[in-house]
């Protein structure tokens, strides 16, 4: 997914993933557990970031709720 800074400061990008277990352990953003990601941005710049859900086969079928939610901090 690509993201880009459209505002007129710079900022610092976290993410945050409320849901379902399966979901909440098992996404990786830019090949690291979402909690330990972070990106900076300057003013007009993209990011392409890598969003992965590696779900174990323990795992229970049926259907997984979740958000993916991204926050934007002035540098």
């Amino acid at each position: 997914m690509q993201v880009t800074n459209s505002g007129n400061v710079n900022i610092a990008l976290e993410a945050n993933i409320l849901g379902d277990s399966v979901l909440t352990q098992n996404t990786t953003l830019n090949n690291q557990i979402w909690t330990d990601f972070g990106q900076n941005l300057n003013i007009g710049q993209n990011a392409n970031l890598n969003v992965r859900l590696s779900v174990p086969s323990t795992a229970s079928f049926g259907q997984h709720q979740g958000q993916l939610i991204f926050w934007a901090s002035a540098l």
